[in-house]
C-alpha cells in the first residue's frame, strides 16, 4: 500500500485520474486506484523502478526481477456485534448450574429445548399447577426409612459384634486357664517345700523347734505373694481386653455374655500342704454401663446416611411423578 501511495504522489496523471488517492485523515480512498495497480502491473512496475521505489536487479539472467507486492484493498471496518443471548433466563441458568449444568456448554438446539420447557413450566405455574418444592413426608414414612436402613445394615454389624464377643470370651478363658495352671504348680512346689523342711528338721532333731516354724512361715509368705502377684497380673490382662472390646463395640453389645469367673485367691497356711480356697467367684471383667463403641457409632452413622439416601430417592421419585402429571 505504501508503494502505491508513493507512485500516486509522483505521478500527476494518476493524481488527475484518481484525485482521492488512497485517502487518509478520515477521507476514504479511491478503489479504482487499487484496480489500476492490479490491472496494469507492467506500468505499475515500471513506475516503481522509475521513481526508485523498487531497485531493478543487476543480473536479471540469474535473479528474478522484483515484482510489486500485490495490492489488497483495506478491509472495511466491521461493526461490533453483541454476543448471542441465550433464550434461558438467569433464574433457570442458576438452577441448572446448581445441578452442574453450564448453559454455556450447551448447543443452540439444547438451549432452545430447555427454553421451551421453561416456557411450558411458566405457563403451568400461571395456571396454578406447579411442582411442590418442599414435599411433605410424614413421621411414619421417615421412621420407615430408618427401619429399612437398620434392616439392611444390621447383618454386617451383628457379625462384627459377635466376632468381638467370641474373641473376648476365648481370651478370658485362656487367661483363666493359664492362671489356674500356674497356681496348681505353685501348690505342688509349696507341698514339696513343706515336706523338705520337715525332713531336714527331723534329721537334725529339730522337728518341733522354732527354726522349722520360721522356715515354714517364710515359705508360706513367699508362696502367698506369688499367688497374689499372679492374680493382679490376671486382672490387669483381662481389664485391658475388656476395655478394648467395649471401646470397639460398646457396653450394650457385651451385656449378657457369659463372663468367666475365678475363685478368690487361695490362702497359704504355714506348715500345711493344702491351701484354703475362697467360695466367692469373681468375674474376670465387669462390663460398664455407658461406653459407646467405635463400631456402634459407625453403625449409627451408616444407618442415618442410608436413611437420608432413601429419603432423597423418595423425594426425587415424588418430584418426577408430579412433573409427569404436569406433562399429561
Amino acid at each position: 500500500m505504501e508503494q502505491l501511495r508513493q507512485v500516486w504522489l509522483k505521478s500527476p496523471d494518476l493524481q488527475k485520474e484518481f484525485p482521492k488517492g488512497l485517502g487518509g485523515s478520515g477521507i476514504s480512498g479511491d478503489w479504482n486506484l487499487y484496480d489500476w495497480a492490479n490491472r496494469y502491473q507492467e506500468d505499475y512496475q515500471a513506475r516503481l523502478e522509475q521513481f526508485d521505489i523498487v531497485k531493478k536487479a543487476k543480473q536479471p539472467e540469474a535473479k528474478q526481477e522484483p515484482t510489486a507486492e500485490p495490492i489488497q484493498p483495506p478491509t472495511p471496518p466491521t461493526e461490533p456485534t453483541e454476543p448471542p443471548t441465550s433464550p434461558i433466563d438467569d433464574t433457570t441458568a442458576d438452577a441448572l448450574r446448581f445441578f452442574g449444568i453450564d448453559i454455556a456448554g450447551l448447543s443452540p438446539d439444547e438451549q432452545a429445548y430447555l427454553a421451551t420447557i421453561q416456557q411450558f413450566m411458566e405457563g403451568q405455574i400461571k395456571a396454578g399447577q406447579m411442582i411442590n418444592p418442599d414435599i411433605t413426608i410424614d413421621q411414619a414414612t421417615m421412621a420407615g426409612f430408618l427401619e429399612q436402613a437398620q434392616r439392611e445394615i444390621e447383618p454386617y454389624y451383628s457379625q462384627m459384634t459377635e466376632q468381638v464377643r467370641e474373641d473376648l470370651i476365648r481370651g478370658f478363658e485362656y487367661q483363666q486357664a493359664a492362671q489356674l495352671a500356674q497356681e496348681r504348680q505353685l501348690e505342688r512346689e509349696y507341698g514339696r517345700g513343706v515336706e523338705q523342711i520337715g525332713e531336714q528338721a527331723a534329721e537334725r532333731g529339730l522337728a518341733y523347734s522354732g527354726i522349722r516354724k520360721r522356715q515354714e512361715r517364710e515359705l508360706a509368705e513367699q508362696t502367698q505373694e506369688a499367688l497374689e502377684s499372679g492374680r493382679r497380673q490376671l486382672l490387669y490382662q483381662t481389664t485391658g481386653m475388656g476395655t478394648a472390646a467395649e471401646r470397639a463395640v460398646g457396653s450394650r453389645a457385651l451385656s449378657g455374655i457369659g463372663m468367666p469367673a475365678i475363685g478368690g485367691t487361695p490362702r497359704v497356711l504355714a506348715g500345711q500342704r493344702a491351701w484354703s480356697y475362697g467360695q466367692t467367684q469373681l468375674p474376670l471383667y465387669k462390663i460398664s454401663d455407658d461406653v459407646m463403641g467405635a463400631l456402634e457409632r459407625e453403625k449409627e452413622t451408616a444407618e442415618k446416611t442410608m436413611a437420608s439416601h432413601l429419603e432423597r430417592e423418595y423425594r426425587e421419585k415424588r418430584a418426577r411423578e408430579e412433573l409427569g402429571q404436569l406433562f399429561k
